[in-house]
């Protein structure tokens, strides 16, 4: 169960945020630091760690399909500053209890021109990472709206080494070999999945990513002019429109997990810490365990009277070899065309050789 204190640290005055100014939020330790600058033009920000730039002018800006770009003569409105604190238990995994703290600002851009929309930019920062997003509230003249480009760009400072999934395409099983090599040796447009991780001099290491991803498109990074930008998955049938949706709306987290030691992104709760709590109210039922993964090896048993691929014998089997050595679980793997069972029903409907009643 999670709880979360929140106190508002600063309401700032009447006054908006002065154009060509930068406003700045750090970590609850300080050694983070994100500052924004929203001018006339663009939407920019900058990351520090321990007073050394990561990322350097770094624009912010979103297309829409009806009423074109969000980018330009932008105007803030009163920052309001706050800090909070998680406590929460894991159902299961690296740590039993998280107990962390941020810092968080929320900024509203909002057009100078028609069609005068508003945007509220959220970050949210931590001793080791930060997390920002673009949330869409409910206004008079703006009710729904299709997403054609999210342009979030990360532009990186110096040539750090890449560690990344590059992918062909957008519709991929996102596995692979991960590369190693420098971000100036990466191909223009190559899409990168995310995580991809980030070593600087220092070393200081930095893996982008994303959280709370829920009707929205997934995002992948590239690389345009030596600075990595967000690619959004097209919706399925064309190749324009990334999300559709309705306002109030928000988009995913676009998370940095930060650190002078590797280790400390895979200790990191910040991910869990952004995503919804869960809403299973009886969580007793989930019991951590090993498990079988039969797809590795080919859905293939030693038992030569056993047919040969992924069927409900070789199923039988696994579950007993899961009871004579004391695993926990046998895992069902079930995806695309690959049924579990005989297939002799209509549209891969389960038939007599796929009788629930049968005892494994």
């Amino acid at each position: 169960m999670r709880s979360l204190l929140l106190s508002t640290l600063l309401i700032v005055s009447n006054i908006a945020l002065p154009q060509k100014k930068s406003l700045a939020v750090s970590s609850p330790n300080g050694q983070i630091v994100f500052s924004l600058t929203i001018t006339d033009t663009a939407a920019v920000y900058n990351v520090s760690f321990k007073k050394t730039r990561l990322i350097s002018i770094s624009s912010l800006s979103l297309d829409f399909l009806e009423s074109g770009e969000f980018k330009r003569r932008l105007t803030a409105g009163k920052p309001i500053f706050r800090e909070g604190e998680e406590n929460y238990e894991l159902i299961t995994g690296k740590t039993k209890s998280v107990h962390l703290s941020y810092r968080e600002v929320v900024i509203p851009m909002r057009e100078t021109r028609s069609p005068f929309r508003e945007i509220d930019f959220r970050v949210r920062i931590f001793d080791d990472g930060l997390a920002f997003r673009y949330e869409f509230r409910q206004q008079k003249n703006w009710s729904q709206f299709s997403l054609t480009n999210e342009h979030t760009s990360f532009n990186l400072v110096g040539d750090p080494s890449a560690l990344a999934l590059l992918l062909p395409s957008y519709t991929t099983s996102h596995e692979g070999e991960y590369t190693h090599m420098r971000l100036s040796q990466i191909k223009t447009d190559t899409l990168m999945d995310m995580p991809a991780l980030f070593e600087f001099s220092g070393p200081v290491y930095v893996a982008i990513t994303e959280a709370a991803l829920l009707d929205y498109a997934g995002m992948y990074l590239a690389k345009e002019k030596n600075i990595l930008v967000s690619r959004l998955s097209p919706l399925p049938g064309q190749n324009d429109i990334k999300v559709k949706a309705k306002l109030p709306h928000h988009s995913p987290w676009r998370v940095l997990l930060i650190s002078d030691r590797i280790g400390a992104l895979i200790e990191s709760n910040i991910l869990t810490s952004l995503n919804d709590p869960c809403k299973i109210k009886d969580l007793s039922w989930i019991k951590p365990g090993k498990t079988t993964f039969p797809w590795w090896n080919g859905n293939v048993v030693p038992d030569t009277l056993n047919a040969p691929g992924n069927n409900f014998v070789t199923n039988q089997y696994y579950i007993d070899f899961c009871a004579r050595n004391g695993l926990e679980y046998h895992s069902v793997v079930e995806y695309g065309l690959h049924q579990w069972y005989r297939d002799d029903g209509v549209n891969f409907q389960p038939g007599p050789h796929a009788d629930v009643t049968t005892p494994v």
